[in-house]
């Protein structure tokens, strides 16, 4: 199964939050803290429930949850050294 990764920054409050509902769906996206102290999460998503992630995502952002892409300019460094922000 091909997967993706996609990094966020998120209200680290909230990382509990989005877990639950990420992995609710079984099966649809598997979700880690990659730096609780600066709210950064990966999400590793099977590419054909890339969309439904997506939509999941919107809703949050629509419902309050504050939420940044991280896109890695180098995979072979660490975040924070080389990332740029995008919004959804």
């Amino acid at each position: 199964m091909d997967t993706i990764k996609r990094y966020y920054r998120v209200d680290r409050r909230e990382i509990f939050f989005i877990q639950s509902i990420i992995e609710g769906y079984d099966g649809l996206a598997t979700m880690s803290t990659v730096d609780p102290n600066r709210g950064l999460i990966r999400l590793i998503i099977p590419t054909d429930a890339e969309t439904d992630v997506l939509d999941i995502l919107q809703d949050l952002k629509i419902s309050g949850i504050l939420m940044e892409a991280v896109v890695r300019e180098d995979s072979t460094t660490t975040l924070g050294h080389e990332e740029k922000i995008i919004t959804l």
